[in-house]
């Protein structure tokens, strides 16, 4: 048995059998994890999501920000992008996004000591805070329809930019859904910043990578994310794994096996 995590999906359904052919992937004992962003830019997304539910208790994911930004398109009932139309036509769309809905934003896996997470983790949280706070928010999207409806209307802003800022429980939850699922570069303080999504190195620097600042992570764990393409996976961090290789803008996809800290990728051409 192996585990892997695999970086931003969005709908790329071709590469994606091309890379469980690369890692050997065995559905009976593999466990497979990703990372968030399953859906929306690429050609297939039905065909991801359906992949993903069907596989069952073997394929664990986290929420990106585009999964959820199709869940609040689809709960409001707001036509779709181009590329998620299939997905709105589909007999089955009410029961994939309810799955969607029960997917958390962040996942331990203490045996492995890795945090799985789309964006990142604030530096200022520790984990316990982290999960707290995530179930915080994946309780609204498990609520009724009226609360659900309700929390996914309110969810998009960038601010408050601080955690410390949060007075409302819908400004906490708002960050955290920044911070999990949207967060790349922050200020000296840990306030988030989302006018740059480029590399690091040529942002202003009053900024850096939320992963430059130390981490109240417990010892010896690893966070392993995706969100952000320009890094290409690069993160001069040895405790902090990115997998996002940029698939979707005709990168590759990648997989990381947590048991031994293997790298696999494949061309998105």
């Amino acid at each position: 048995m192996s585990s892997y995590v695999i970086g931003d999906l969005q709908g790329c359904w071709q590469p994606l059998q091309r890379l469980l052919d690369a890692i050997g992937y065995r559905p009976q004992s593999d466990e497979l994890y990703f990372v968030g962003d399953l859906i929306n830019r690429g050609p297939d997304s039905l065909a991801c999501l359906r992949w993903c539910y069907a596989a069952g208790e073997q394929v664990k994911v986290v929420l990106g920000n585009h999964d959820l930004a199709a869940m609040a398109m689809w709960y409001q009932g707001k036509p779709p992008m181009p590329t998620l139309e299939p997905l709105w036509g589909a007999p089955d769309a009410p029961q994939l996004f309810d799955w969607l809905c029960h997917q958390p934003l962040l996942r331990v896996i203490n045996a492995q000591k890795a945090i799985i997470v789309h964006a990142g983790m604030p530096p200022n949280w520790t984990l316990a805070q982290a999960q707290t706070y995530a179930e915080a928010v994946q309780a609204h999207l498990q609520a009724d329809d009226d609360t659900c409806v309700k929390f996914l209307k309110q969810m998009w802003g960038n601010s408050p930019e601080c955690w410390h800022q949060c007075q409302a429980e819908i400004e906490r939850l708002r960050f955290t859904v920044n911070a999990l699922t949207r967060m790349r570069m922050v200020d000296a303080d840990g306030c988030l910043d989302f006018t740059w999504k480029g590399h690091p190195d040529d942002a202003s620097n009053a900024l850096q990578p939320w992963f430059k600042l130390p981490l109240a992570i417990p010892r010896g764990y690893r966070i392993v994310f995706g969100h952000w393409a320009a890094l290409n996976g690069e993160t001069g961090v040895a405790n902090v794994i990115g997998v996002d290789t940029g698939c979707v803008w005709g990168g590759r996809l990648t997989a990381y096996r947590l048991d031994d800290g293997a790298y696999f990728s494949v061309s998105c051409d």
